[in-house]
């Protein structure tokens, strides 16, 4: 009835420009997760990660954050799978004007399989992030993500996928700032062998701010080949 699971991620990060290189940085981050399984379609758990972020130049800047979670993962139905969980964050910064701050986490997911080619999935989180810009030092950040996945032939398939996200850049170092971002991307695939697949596609993203200088429009098209051995 029990299982435990453990994870590490590395995560770097490398700004081009010049005027952005005081927020390139290397994150580490290490996880552990406690699950025990109620019932063949119930599933609770418990969640520990611990983020430390190093800037490359701004040292002062670097941060640790201890998450928390509890969490279930419910099969109410053949179709229907549910996951939840809600935990806090704890972010403590090295930078004296960035003060330590504690909050509320929350994610869930939400997947259907509406008949036998089709699914869509739909996933809801608030939490707290490293900041990606040089007036803040955190962000707290609201996601919105769906896809509905079609599978057209053995070889086709198809997937729309709708993205929100809302950015709030906090942290007592500079003027406070609110980014949105809406992105909408239809894809093709088309699977060659079980290890070879290819993937075409558009994606549209507009960003809105009330800093009206970083606010843009992209229209990217785009192929994409994957193999795995």
């Amino acid at each position: 009835r029990f299982r435990i699971r453990a994870d590490y991620n590395n995560f770097y990060l490398d700004y081009d420009k010049a005027v952005s290189k005081g927020k390139n940085r290397t994150d580490n981050s290490y996880a552990v997760y406690l699950y025990y399984y109620y019932s063949p379609k119930t599933a609770l758990f418990g969640e520990y990660e611990y983020i430390d972020a190093n800037y490359d130049v701004n040292k002062i800047q670097n941060s640790t954050q201890n998450y928390g979670y509890v969490g279930i993962n419910w099969k109410p139905t053949e179709k229907v799978t549910l996951k939840a969980k809600a935990g806090l964050v704890s972010r403590n910064s090295d930078n004296p004007e960035a003060s330590s701050v504690t909050g509320p986490v929350l994610e869930s997911t939400y997947e259907h399989k509406l008949t036998e080619k089709t699914k869509m999935k739909l996933f809801l989180a608030r939490k707290l992030n490293e900041s990606t810009i040089s007036t803040s030092a955190y962000s707290k950040d609201t996601i919105a993500n769906f896809w509905l996945n079609k599978i057209i032939t053995d070889k086709i398939e198809t997937r729309l996928l709708l993205d929100y996200i809302r950015n709030d850049f906090e942290g007592n170092i500079g003027s406070s700032r609110i980014d949105k971002l809406y992105t909408i991307s239809p894809r093709i695939r088309y699977v060659f062998k079980d290890w070879l697949q290819a993937e075409a596609g558009y994606e549209y993203a507009k960003r809105t701010s009330d800093v009206k200088i970083v606010q843009f429009d992209s229209s990217t098209f785009f192929i994409r080949f994957s193999a795995g051995f």
